[in-house]
């Protein structure tokens, strides 16, 4: 059916009908078109007829579709005209079946209204729209405000818990008190803050709403950790002064101890909780936040890992400083440097530490070199490969060479093995430390002592006791002087640790710990925990993930000239290989700083009596080379000085080489060498080293 097209022409009548009458000719076409004959060619042009639009009024509810009648509207300003339509334009139009001129009318009125809901709808969706951005306007504006306040109170955070931090060492238990309660009002104000209707609703906006989540979820962690960690932390410490931990004499003060203990436990879960809040979040999209992020990840893993560590081993340590009126004894091995050997140095100098009820107590100090052994042998205390392999076999009967083995545990073992059948005595542990150690704890105390004319104190005690004493003072003395000064310093030591401050003593002793200068064993496991803990044991790794390169050596001049060694160990880039292992090119090398000036100026009993040595400033040195965990050594080779490899095979698991080195005054032997990873290696090789008389910079 042919569609019909009504152009614009006169005013409809005032009832709404077309006012051409019932026939509906189309007025555009001549009378032979409309009986079906072509139209003439026109003469001159059709004139032009203004636009006239039908307005619909509006109807009442209820009433029907036809137009009220009432006068014809005037046309409108914005109506336009025609153009006349050339005379042979045609429209076909039925001439059946049309609809009325009131249908038409009616039908006009539909399409318009329904144009007008159609056009209705994207108002509507406009206004909402409006009305959408007004609200996120508002809530941003709430976020916005929000992040200010958070930031604001974040801000305020750190300077209390650094304000907590100092009162705690200053002993200010009100301050602590009050650190503790404001830490945790400002957490609990950003967890509160976080918990809103409009933060729990961004959660859900797409990109940002993942930083939404996340800093609700730390803020929540937050409160946690101040609320039920730091402030039953600060409730414990309060009224408690850290100063007096260690009070004067050394004595501790066990039950303020057990209290701090008690609270770090508490701390345990809700740090716990932080940290794994931490490392689980994803980045956030506000670079800022990451740097923070960043920054905070390492403090608090090392945090929660520590409190982690105490909560396991503190418990232990009252214990081992003899609470409930029992008593511990522990041997201390003064070493010393000069005369080198592989856990440290020659135990020059031998005595007791006993600690009752907090109290500690210096007992004598004396030489056990020289002590009276008679019958005694100790080969049942020292392993096969021990013999073979690190040339270690004198430890059977022989107490200055126990430290011959890099294995702390069993230089400890057959050091307390001796003390019991040489003194009579068992002890519950072995603490053995190097001059650094002593120097770094006079230092700290301004402890000070003088003994053969020496006045020794941190500045001087290395060098004192390393070199000088061994240059100035007959053979038959220097044991007996290096005993007096270790002694005496211990005790002076014990007595001024209550002048330290507590953070500065903690330091000091991780410090030396790390630099291999004191080494601890206790008899009883759970002590030894402890010991672990605080990296002192002088364990060899047995970790294969954490590869670690051994590098030793123990005197074989037999003397004090090891004031002169120098050593140092380069290792090169990782190979990856096919079997899952990972080899390095490691370079040692060891130097002998003597000059012949010095050579021929020192004693014999600096430069020793070996009669391998070529000459007088000959320095005859063990070098022992351990692979890590799983690994191996390979391809060893030496040259500049004299170098020979001694013995290769396993001792306590590990694949070790064993070397002789030789070195004139002056001169340096160059050790190259590969070492091969276990496949379960994931860090890069790392080295540990006999620690050094002195540091050559």
């Amino acid at each position: 059916m042919a569609k019909h097209f009504r152009q614009p022409g006169g005013q409809p009548s005032a009832g709404g009908r077309d006012n051409r009458g019932p026939e509906r000719q189309n007025p555009y076409l001549s009378t032979s078109q409309q009986d079906g004959q072509p139209a003439p060619q026109p003469s001159q042009p059709q004139p032009q007829r203004p636009q006239q639009r039908p307005e619909p009024e509006p109807r009442q509810a209820g009433e029907g579709r036809t137009p009220r009648p009432g006068p014809a509207p005037a046309p409108t300003q914005e109506s336009s005209e025609w153009p006349a339509l050339p005379s042979d334009f045609a429209i076909p139009v039925e001439d059946h079946g049309a609809p009325s001129s009131t249908d038409r009318g009616s039908e006009v009125v539909r399409v318009k209204r329904r144009r007008r809901r159609k056009r209705a709808w994207p108002k509507v969706v406009l206004v909402v729209a409006v009305a959408l951005v007004v609200v996120c306007g508002i809530c941003g504006a709430v976020l916005v405000n929000d992040a200010r306040g958070l930031r604001d109170d974040a801000s305020s955070l750190m300077s209390q818990v650094d304000e907590f931090s100092k009162a705690a060492t200053s002993g200010d238990s009100d301050a602590v008190k009050r650190s503790a309660a404001s830490i945790a009002g400002s957490a609990q104000a950003m967890h509160r803050t976080t918990e809103g209707p409009i933060w729990a609703a961004a959660q859900f906006v797409p990109v940002l709403g993942t930083d939404v989540r996340q800093a609700r979820e730390l803020c929540s962690s937050l409160d946690d950790l101040a609320t039920n960690g730091i402030v039953p932390l600060g409730d414990a410490l309060a009224g408690v002064n850290l100063k007096n931990l260690v009070g004067s004499g050394g004595t501790v003060d066990i039950p303020t101890l057990q209290q701090l203990i008690q609270a770090l436990g508490v701390m345990q879960q809700p740090l716990g909780t932080m940290a794994n809040t931490l490392d689980s979040m994803e980045p956030f999209h506000i670079g800022k936040l990451n740097e923070l992020l960043d920054k905070a990840r390492p403090m608090v893993d090392n945090a929660n890992r520590l409190v982690g560590e105490a909560g396991n081993v503190l418990p232990a340590v009252p214990d081992m400083l003899g609470a409930n009126g029992q008593t511990k004894t522990y041997l201390v091995l003064a070493m010393t440097g000069a005369e080198i050997r592989a856990a440290g140095g020659f135990p020059g100098s031998w005595g007791t530490v006993s600690v009752t009820d907090g109290h500690l107590q210096m007992g004598e100090f004396s030489s056990m070199q020289m002590a009276a052994l008679g019958d005694v042998d100790l080969s049942y205390a020292v392993e096969p490969d021990e013999a073979s392999v690190l040339n270690a076999g004198s430890m059977a009967n022989t107490p200055g060479s126990v430290t011959m083995t890099p294995q702390f545990p069993r230089v400890a073992q057959v050091a307390a093995e001796y003390w019991r059948v040489v003194r009579g005595q068992n002890v519950d542990g072995v603490v053995a430390v190097t001059p650094e150690f002593l120097a770094a704890l006079m230092g700290l105390t301004g402890a000070s002592v003088t003994e053969y004319g020496f006045t020794v104190d941190a500045n001087n005690v290395n060098q004192v006791l390393s070199h000088d004493a061994y240059n100035q003072l007959p053979a038959e003395q220097t044991d007996a002087f290096f005993s007096a000064v270790a002694g005496r310093s211990f005790d002076a030591v014990v007595s001024g640790l209550g002048n330290a401050e507590l953070p500065k003593l903690a330091e000091t002793f991780g410090k030396q710990v790390e630099a291999g200068t004191i080494k601890m064993w206790m008899a009883n496991e759970q002590a030894q925990a402890v010991v672990q803990a605080l990296s002192a044991s002088g364990e060899l790794s047995q970790d294969p993930v954490r590869p670690v390169l051994g590098v030793y050596v123990n005197d074989q001049t037999w003397s004090k000239i090891d004031w002169y060694l120098d050593m140092a160990t380069t290792v090169g880039d990782g190979v990856k290989n096919a079997d899952g292992t990972t080899s390095y090119q490691v370079i040692t090398t060891l130097a002998n700083t003597m000059t012949a000036e010095e050579a021929s100026g020192d004693v014999d009993y600096i430069v020793g009596g070996n009669p391998l040595k070529r000459d007088r400033g000959d320095m005859v040195t063990g070098l022992i080379l351990m692979a890590p965990a799983g690994g191996s050594i390979s391809d060893v080779s030496g040259s500049g000085g004299v170098f020979a490899v001694a013995a290769q095979g396993q001792v306590y698991g590990f694949d070790a080489v064993s070397c002789n080195v030789q070195d004139l005054p002056g001169e340096t032997t160059t050790v190259t060498y590969t070492v091969t990873t276990s496949p379960q290696a994931t860090e890069p090789l790392a080295v540990q080293s006999t620690p050094l008389a002195r540091s050559f910079g």
